[in-house]
C-alpha cells in the first residue's frame, strides 16, 4: 500500500502525454508579468501545432513535469506547410522536466529564449530530417540554465550541425550535457557536433561530460569539440570531462572547439578563456583546447585554459596539466583568476576535476534546497529526505557506484547494512538539475 502510494504521488507531478492536444487557458496575456501557462503535457504538445509568424512574441512558462513517452514529437515552431516554421518567443521552463523525449523540442526560435528546462530519459534516436540537431532547440538566440541526461543517436544524412542542447544558438549560458552523442553516417558535406552546440556565437559557463563519438566513412569538414564544433565570437568558463572519438580522415577535435566558423563574414576574433578539457581525444587532427587553427588574417586568443597532457596536441593553444595536477586546489585557483567560478570536486562527483560552484553545495547534513541525510554516522539505514528529489547515488572513496535508484518520494530510506564500513558520497540530483553531494559514515 504504501509503494503504491508512493507511485501515485510521483504520477501526480508529472503530466504523461497521451498524445492529445489541449488549448491553454486564455486569461494570461503572455507578458512577462502574465505569461502563459502550460499546465500538463497536452498544452506543451498544443504549442507545436501553433502559428507564431503572425504573432507578437509572448511569454510561455512551464508548470509541472512532462513525460512526453517517446511519442512521436513535432518540433515546436515547425509546420511544414506554413512559410515562416518558427517559434516566435520566450519559454520559461521553471526548472522543469520533460522526459522521454523523441525529437528536438523546439524548431527555430525567431525571436526570445529557451530557459530553465531539463531534459531526462535514456536514448534519443534520429534519422537527421533537419540538417541541425539540438535537443532543447534546433536553433535560438538565447538558450540558458538547460541541461540533458539523454543520450542521442543520429543517422545523419548530407550534412550536419549537432549539440545536445542546441544545433547553433547565438548565446548559450549555463547549461550542461551528460548524455553521450553518437553520430552515424556514409557521405556528409560537413558535420559539426559539440557536447553543448553544433555552434555558436558566445558560450558561458557549460560543461559537458558525455562522450562524442564521430562515426562518418567520408566527411569534407569534420570539426568536433567537447563544448562546441564550431564557435564564432567567445566560449568563457567552460569545461569538458567527456571523452571524444572520431573516426573520419579528415577531422578535427578539440576539448573545448573544433574550429572557428569559417562561413561567417567579416571574421571575428576568437576568445577562450578559462576554459579545461580533461577528456581523451581521438581523431585525425587533435586540439587540447582548439584543434583547427590555420586561418588567415583571424587572430585566436586562448587565454588561462588547460588541457590533460595525455594528448599529442597539433598546436599550442592552451597548456598540458597532468591528472593530479588538475585535481589540486592550485589548479581551482590557477582557473579562477581570482573569480568563483570554479570549486574543488573534493566529493569526488567530477572524477575528481573541478567544478562549477553553482552546481551544488556541500553540508554535512542540510543541503542548501533543505534535502536532509540522517543518521550520520549511519549503521543499517540512512534517509534523504528533500524537495524536487530525483536520483540518489552513492560512491564508495575510489569513486565506484555501490548504490544508485530514482526517487519515489520526497522521504527516501536506503538499507545500507550490506556497505564495509567508511566513508561514503550521497550524490543527490534533483528535478531543476542541480546535484548535491555530502559525505556519510558506515559505522
Amino acid at each position: 500500500m504504501i509503494a503504491m502510494l508512493m507511485t501515485l504521488a510521483l504520477n501526480a507531478q508529472i503530466s504523461v502525454w497521451d498524445g492529445t492536444y489541449e488549448n491553454w487557458d486564455t486569461i494570461h496575456s503572455g507578458t512577462t508579468d502574465d505569461p502563459i501557462l502550460i499546465e500538463n503535457a497536452a498544452q506543451l504538445a498544443r504549442m507545436s501545432q501553433f502559428i507564431y509568424c503572425s504573432q507578437e512574441p509572448k511569454y510561455y512558462k512551464l508548470t509541472t513535469d512532462i513525460d512526453l513517452d517517446n511519442r512521436i514529437w513535432n518540433p515546436i515552431g515547425y509546420i511544414e506547410s506554413v512559410s515562416c516554421p518558427e517559434f516566435n518567443g520566450y519559454f520559461d521552463g521553471d526548472n522543469h522536466t520533460i522526459y522521454n523525449p523523441s525529437n528536438t523540442l523546439f524548431y527555430s526560435t525567431y525571436n526570445g529564449y529557451i530557459k530553465n528546462l531539463t531534459t531526462r530519459g535514456s536514448v534519443v534516436y534520429r534519422e537527421a530530417e533537419y540538417s541541425k540537431f539540438g535537443l532543447i532547440t534546433y536553433w535560438a538566440p538565447l538558450v540558458e540554465n538547460c541541461h540533458n541526461y539523454c543520450d542521442i543517436i543520429i543517422n545523419a544524412h548530407s550534412y550536419m550541425t549537432a549539440g545536445s542542447i542546441a544545433g547553433e544558438c547565438n548565446t548559450i549560458i549555463n547549461c550542461s550535457n551528460h548524455g553521450n552523442i553518437t553520430i552515424n553516417a556514409d557521405n556528409l558535406s560537413w558535420c559539426f557536433v559539440g557536447g553543448i552546440a553544433g555552434g555558436a556565437d558566445v558560450i558561458e559557463e557549460c560543461y559537458n561530460t558525455g562522450d562524442l563519438n564521430i562515426e562518418i566513412s567520408n566527411c569534407n569538414k569534420c570539426k568536433i569539440g567537447g563544448i562546441s564544433g564550431l564557435i564564432i565570437t567567445e566560449i568563457s568558463h567552460s569545461y569538458n570531462t567527456g571523452n571524444i572519438m572520431v573516426n573520419c580522415e579528415n577531422s578535427y577535435a578539440g576539448g573545448i572547439v573544433g574550429d572557428m566558423n569559417e562561413y561567417i563574414n567579416p571574421l571575428n576574433d576568437i576568445f577562450i578563456n578559462s576554459c579545461y578539457n580533461a577528456g581523451n581525444i581521438e581523431a585525425a587532427n587533435v586540439g587540447g583546447i582548439i584543434a583547427k587553427t590555420d586561418h588567415e588574417n583571424i587572430t585566436i586568443n586562448v587565454d588561462n585554459c588547460y588541457y590533460i597532457n595525455t594528448i599529442a596536441s597539433i598546436n599550442d593553444y592552451g597548456s598540458p596539466k597532468s591528472e593530479s595536477e588538475m585535481k589540486t586546489q592550485d589548479f581551482v585557483n590557477l582557473l579562477n583568476d581570482g573569480g568563483n567560478f570554479y570549486a574543488m570536486d573534493d566529493l569526488y562527483v567530477n572524477r575528481g576535476f573541478p567544478i562549477f560552484a553553482i552546481y551544488y553545495s556541500v553540508d554535512e547534513t542540510v543541503f542548501e534546497n533543505k534535502i536532509s541525510v540522517y543518521p550520520n554516522p549511519a549503521n543499517c539505514v540512512v534517509t534523504i529526505s528533500g524537495d524536487n528529489l530525483l536520483k540518489i547515488e552513492i560512491f564508495n572513496i575510489i569513486g565506484q557506484t555501490v548504490f544508485s535508484t530514482i526517487c519515489n518520494a520526497d522521504e527516501n530510506t536506503i538499507n545500507i547494512a550490506n556497505l564495509n564500513s567508511g566513508i561514503y558520497l550521497i550524490k543527490v540530483g534533483t528535478t531543476n538539475g542541480k546535484e548535491f553531494a555530502t559525505r556519510i559514515v558506515k559505522e
